[in-house]
């Protein structure tokens, strides 16, 4: 899995911290947009389309907001009930649970449910974004440190 954290040179990580916090979320958000939009193409390719849907429910949506992380991120959208696309993504079991409340009981009732047929996840989103990690992490430090500039040249 790939590490969300960037660590920059030093000469960048002085001139964040030079700048005032609403322009370095900023920065970020317009340079990690930036980056999940080419990864969202890349994704949109790789995906399977048997009618489609999981394609054109592909989304870059914003980190939830909070005082510590700032960013975007790339998800698929449950529109329209496309939820199917945790099965396909994670993989699931076929078949019927058996038992009652087999849905509560969680690991107490993994035993009944084995001879349930287990259909693995195909991981489309993770290894698309783990074989782009590296190039996707160095154009997002290089559109930070341009958006840092913008921003000094700015405020100077």
């Amino acid at each position: 899995m790939s590490n969300p954290f960037i660590f920059g040179d030093k000469e960048l990580i002085a001139k964040l911290q030079n700048l005032r916090k609403s322009e370095l979320k900023k920065a970020i958000r317009k340079a990690t947009r930036e980056v999940c939009k080419k990864i969202q193409g890349k994704a949109k390719s790789a995906m399977p389309t048997v009618t489609g849907n999981s394609k054109r429910q592909l989304r870059v949506r914003s980190l939830k907001r909070s005082r510590k992380y700032t960013g975007t991120r790339v998800t698929i959208g449950e529109d329209n009930g496309k939820f199917y696309w945790s099965f396909v993504e994670w993989g699931h079991r076929v078949g019927k649970r058996t038992g009652s409340n087999a849905h509560r009981r969680g690991a107490a009732n993994r035993g009944v449910n084995a001879e349930r047929r287990f259909i693995p996840g195909r991981w489309i989103l993770k290894q698309v974004a783990d074989s782009n990690a590296d190039a996707a992490l160095h154009e997002c430090i290089d559109l930070i440190g341009a958006e840092v500039m913008k921003a000094m040249t700015k405020g100077a």
